[in-house]
């Protein structure tokens, strides 16, 4: 991007290069996140605007060349090239649909998961320095800045987009703001073109902020308007403590073990990735392979044989997890589960429940009268 931007300046060197090269950061973009397609766009825009042909051609052959193969490759596997979006158009994963249909209700501005009343206070504590020097800089410059503006717009745009459908709710969903803030630096060049006690002052700013952030970086604070400051290095041997005191808990390699060849059925990516780091074979709940448990047409039984049928040992789900919960509660399959028979474990709500030795739940007086 800050090629293609640097190009359209006024006195940029003439040539194809450049073009090329943000054609490459492009398609790179586009296969790092699904909204990554929209920089090739923005780009395409660009040079289409300033009515620079054989500029745009430059640009999207490298960027086509980068990503394509992605896009390809979900067209021919799923039926949709932008898996699993757009599924008014191509096939999807009803389920996927049905979780961040889910996730966006619960995360989402309306919901009543958490405020974003602490937004403005959270970005000023992060990123302050940036935003303010920007802004002074796209001031400065005026016109000359468009193009950048134009792509800083774009990506605070997909993150308010990207807001409601973020599992970690809005503070996750600010590292779509990344690009923001090297957009910004870049505007905020102009304190080397400033007078020299106005570069010494934001010098000395910039070195505390930097220090500031350093220790940011390293300890990471729960709480982003607290002040690192407070906090000692000493507490790494805390964090690691407590690290080896949850890899003593970790159930996820007793599991593995267990299910030896089959599958265990998970519900996020965390059990996913540990599952795999344990030498297992997770499926999620999105997979083909869980289509049995959101089968309305089937009764308990038989879900369970299919599941059997398919390897699947183990079944796992949070109802610790409202977004989970709630999608167990609509489905049959697993709200019976859930409620009329016994995990062989439960964690915290984390259900597990063994295929290979179910057992319903022993009926209590109150409701066998």
């Amino acid at each position: 991007m800050l090629l293609l931007l640097y190009e359209r300046l006024p006195g940029a060197r003439e040539g194809l290069h450049p073009v090329a090269w943000a054609g490459v950061a492009a398609g790179v973009g586009a296969i790092s996140r699904e909204y990554g397609l929209y920089f090739i766009i923005l780009g395409t825009g660009l040079l289409a605007s300033s009515g620079r042909g054989r500029k745009v051609v430059a640009f999207l052959l490298p960027a086509a060349c980068v990503a394509g193969p992605w896009y390809v490759r979900n067209w021919i596997r799923t039926g949709d090239p932008v898996f699993p979006a757009l599924g008014a158009v191509f096939p999807t994963n009803r389920v996927h649909v049905e979780i961040m249909a889910d996730i966006a209700h619960f995360m989402g501005f309306g919901g009543p998961a958490e405020s974003i009343g602490m937004l403005p206070a959270v970005l000023a504590a992060t990123s302050g320095a940036v935003w303010i020097l920007g802004t002074a800089g796209a001031v400065r410059l005026r016109f000359r800045t468009q193009g950048i503006l134009s792509a800083a717009l774009l990506v605070i745009a997909l993150w308010v987009w990207s807001m409601p459908q973020t599992a970690g709710g809005w503070n996750y969903s600010m590292r779509v703001l990344l690009p923001v803030m090297v957009l910004g630096s870049v505007l905020a060049g102009w304190i080397a073109g400033s007078g020299g006690r106005i570069r010494a002052t934001a010098a000395l700013l910039l070195a505390a902020l930097s220090v500031d952030c350093a220790r940011r970086a390293w300890l990471l604070p729960d709480d982003p308007l607290s002040t690192p400051w407070t906090l000692s290095f000493d507490e790494w041997q805390t964090f690691r403590a407590q690290d080896e005191m949850a890899q003593r808990r970790n159930i996820w390699p007793v599991l593995a073990k267990a299910a030896g060849s089959g599958y265990n059925l998970v519900d996020s990516p965390q059990p996913f990735v540990a599952t795999i780091a344990a030498g297992g074979h997770p499926t999620p709940l999105v997979s083909p392979r869980a289509a049995p448990v959101f089968d309305p047409s089937i009764s308990m039984d038989q879900a369970v044989r299919r599941l059997r049928s398919l390897n699947v040992r183990f079944v796992t789900f949070s109802v610790a997890n409202p977004v989970v919960d709630k999608l167990v509660e609509r489905h049959p399959v697993l709200r019976q589960l859930a409620h009329d028979y016994v995990p062989v474990a439960n964690v915290k709500g984390l259900l597990i429940f063994d295929l290979a030795f179910l057992s319903r739940r022993q009926a209590t007086s109150g409701s066998a009268q």
